[in-house]
């Protein structure tokens, strides 16, 4: 079975959190008891794209090539079987500054350096190749 990740910003987040309360909070943190969602996935996407700002954040992310450079990122990170620290040992650096790596991708509010990302991508047996189109 295939799952994407979709990941928003904290005002998207937000936009979450104005959902009904049967999965609001459910949806967002681990709880020891589980509720049934109300919502299918799907329907959930749907009704967060209804509001124009979340909308707005998501075709920006789709358009700009975000989502597509962090699912690889992610993808590399899981087939290499690393967590964040063992990439952070092996790029010579801290957890913290992985995750800003990873963040950096997912807020969109953060400059990557291609330099940080080679030393990820050679952490995790990848090259990085850009591409002018």
């Amino acid at each position: 079975m295939n799952y994407k990740i979709t990941y928003y910003s904290d005002e998207v987040l937000m936009e979450i959190l104005s959902l009904p309360d049967t999965i609001q909070m459910n949806e967002l943190k681990m709880n020891t008891k589980r509720t049934p969602p109300s919502m299918t996935h799907e329907e959930l996407i749907a009704k967060m794209l209804e509001n124009k700002n979340v909308r707005y954040e998501h075709e920006r992310l789709e358009n700009e090539g975000e989502f597509k450079l962090l699912d690889e990122i992610l993808a590399a990170r899981k087939s290499a079987g690393l967590t964040h620290e063992q990439i952070a040992k092996r790029m010579g650096t801290r957890k913290s500054a992985v995750v800003r790596l990873e963040n950096a991708l997912i807020s969109g509010k953060d400059t990557l350096s291609l330099g940080a990302l080679k030393k990820y991508a050679n952490a995790v047996g990848k090259k990085v190749e850009v591409h002018l189109v």
